[in-house]
């Protein structure tokens, strides 16, 4: 009996004591940054490299560290690359590059245990300076804000393209959380045309953000125009037309505004502009041009201000009549092995998300290229010597009146053709036809899904709007209850609180207003991505070419085009007849699953894009994470 005991609390101890010594060697396992360095060059046309020289120290075994590099303030980035210690230059699979409209993230992969590393990343960055009317600055965010690691040192040097007069140059440096105007750090001129910033112990969540200015003709300096208007939001009418843009408004030369004489108006639902309304600015390059608008609001929109006090009481009632008895998706997600009949790319994004997003169309493009109607071609192009890639969309079939397409693949070859025969993705964007009707194609998608299929009761942007007045309204009836009746009980006025902050909880808890039919079909949505992203565990003797290109455009949908292409890296070959690939050599599925993201991403770019802010570093405006750049790191 005895020896059973002791059996029995021996086994127990081998068990607890190897249960701590595992957990010891994970604790024990961290990381941080040695040294992160910083070079940048500007270039005379305003575009400027940026080279990363970034020190880990791991401390355990490590696998693979990214870095996220925000598009905040700049146009775009290209020409991102991967550098060892060595200099080489490093590729897939040890790097993998992804991108959307807010970062271009950067994965490293490795097997790395107790051992200090170093990586150079380097980019060009287009659109990212600012200027001003007596001088050009670059405001950038040198490191990556959003790690929870320490930088042990930090360094960053800018180089001019041209010798300035060292009395003509200035600088700053913010450090610590976004919006500190604290500077922990030391900086100097070195020259007519170096700057340098220097800290230590940059802490988690802290910026090194650096302001350098130089007086203008140093590098191409655009003309701007800047756009105020008290209060801000009001869309910018430039010539007549809705510019896109709302106050406060940056305009800049070859980009949302030509040179020349232009005129300039505001629009603002309920207000109106102070005087003329209308005024006249002349653009030239190089020189800063700036409005400000004064605007009062209407008489009528004031009456519904007042009147509005009761839209919490009204929306309340109709949200709880409608929303009540909304069906809910109960069923455990079953793996399914083709989306649902009749569905597509598009309105699955539609259905799953409750949104068309513009990886949709991307998806959309890909599904009709494999059905005939276009072909992909890809192609490299040189700009001041860098070799970037392009897209080229070739018709090869005719569309206008074909039946089989649904409505929004049809415009959306209109939209793209129109009648010529091929087209360059990358010049898409600057067509405003393109941009406004593309506008319209996710409405109509997501009221088919609500007329034709019966999938929504309403549109999801109904719920959304619903959800956004209820809030206004909200507001609104607070605000004015202790603006006009500062003596109001507190206790009156808590339990209102209290009583529409539980209110808000149940509006957002409720599901999206499917139908029944709908809850279904999202449920086998659901289940075909389940397939998508493990179709080893299902039926994986009757996975073909056939069915890697069928579905592609579907697990695009759901951002797992990469995972079902590693399913086929052995049985698929050869290319495909509707794309045709820049690159030659060897040819596989993920290979090929990486040039449809390369696409996918140049179609993102051209549905959307966001301007620049105008705002400077130096001044009351400037601080700490408010510059260009910046992002994220992390390891594991």
């Amino acid at each position: 009996m005895f020896k059973k005991i002791f059996f029995i609390f021996a086994i127990l101890a081998i068990f607890l004591f190897s249960g701590n010594f595992a957990l010891a060697q994970e604790n024990q396992k961290w990381w941080d940054f040695e040294k992160w360095s910083v070079d940048i060059n500007i270039n005379e046309d305003s575009t400027f490299l940026v080279r990363e020289t970034q020190t880990f120290n791991f401390h355990g075994n490590f696998h693979w560290t990214v870095r996220n590099i925000s598009k905040n303030r700049v146009r775009s980035i290209s020409d991102m690359k991967v550098f060892d210690e060595k200099g080489k230059e490093l590729v897939s699979p040890e790097v993998e590059i992804t991108e959307d409209t807010n970062a271009i993230a950067v994965k490293l992969n490795f097997d790395l245990t107790d051992t200090k590393m170093t990586l150079i990343f380097e980019y060009k960055v287009h659109g990212g300076l600012g200027y001003f009317e007596d001088y050009d600055e670059l405001y950038w965010n040198a490191v990556s804000e959003d790690r929870d690691v320490v930088i042990g040192e930090a360094e960053v040097t800018v180089h001019l393209p041209e010798v300035a007069d060292v009395n003509d140059l200035k600088q700053a440096l913010y450090t610590g959380k976004s919006g500190s105007r604290e500077s922990s750090g030391t900086y100097e001129i070195i020259d007519g045309k170096t700057f340098k910033f220097f800290g230590n112990n940059i802490l988690p969540y802290e910026n090194f953000t650096i302001v350098a200015g130089w007086p203008k003709g140093i590098v191409f300096s655009a003309g701007v125009l800047k756009i105020n208007s008290l209060p801000a939001g009001a869309e910018v009418i430039l010539d007549g037309e809705n510019s896109g843009l709302r106050t406060p408004a940056v305009l800049e030369e070859n980009y949302e505004i030509s040179l020349g004489e232009h005129k300039i108006s505001l629009e603002k639902f309920g207000w109106e502009a102070e005087g003329d309304g209308e005024k006249i600015v002349e653009m030239e390059t190089g020189r800063v041009n700036t409005l400000d608008f004064k605007l009062k609001e209407t008489t009528w929109f004031f009456v519904l201000g007042k009147l509005s006090y009761l839209i919490p009481i009204f929306i309340g009632i109709f949200l709880f009549k409608k929303y009540q008895n909304a069906p809910k998706l109960k069923k455990t997600i079953i793996a399914q092995y083709e989306p649902p009949k009749d569905l597509l790319p598009a309105e699955m994004g539609g259905l799953v998300f409750n949104s068309v997003r513009s990886k949709d169309f991307s998806a959309t493009l890909v599904d009709l290229a494999y059905r005939g109607y276009l072909k992909i071609v890809e192609g490299e192009e040189k700009t001041f010597w860098i070799q970037t890639k392009k897209y080229t969309l070739v018709k090869k079939k005719e569309f206008a009146g074909d039946l089989s397409l649904a409505a929004h693949e049809s415009e959306f070859l209109k939209v793209i053709f129109g009648s010529a025969e091929t087209v360059e993705l990358g010049e898409l964007k600057s067509e405003n036809s393109f941009m406004k009707m593309i506008a319209k194609l996710p409405k109509e998608i997501l009221e088919k899904l609500v007329k034709e299929r019966g999938y929504f009761s309403s549109t999801p942007a109904a719920r959304e709007m619903s959800f956004l007045l209820v809030l206004f309204a909200a507001g609104i009836f607070i605000s004015t209850v202790t603006n006009l009746f500062p003596n109001f009980s507190f206790s009156v006025l808590v339990a209102i609180l209290i009583s529409l902050g539980l209110w808000f909880i149940y509006l957002i808890i409720k599901p999206p207003p499917l139908t029944e039919k709908g809850i279904e079909a999202k449920w086998h949505a659901l289940g075909f991505r389940e397939y998508l992203q493990v179709a080893e565990r299902f039926r994986l003797g009757v996975l073909t070419p056939e069915t890697f290109e069928k579905y592609l455009s579907y697990a695009m949908v759901f951002g797992v085009e990469k995972k079902w292409a590693e399913r086929f890296a052995d049985i698929y070959k050869t290319q495909p007849d509707w794309y045709e690939s820049g690159t030659p050599g060897v040819f596989n599925s993920v290979i090929f699953a990486n040039s449809i993201s390369g696409m996918a991403t140049s179609v993102n770019s051209a549905i959307s894009y966001s301007s620049p802010s105008g705002s400077s570093g130096f001044g009351g405006g400037g601080g700490a994470g408010g510059g260009g750049g910046g992002g994220g790191s992390s390891a594991g």
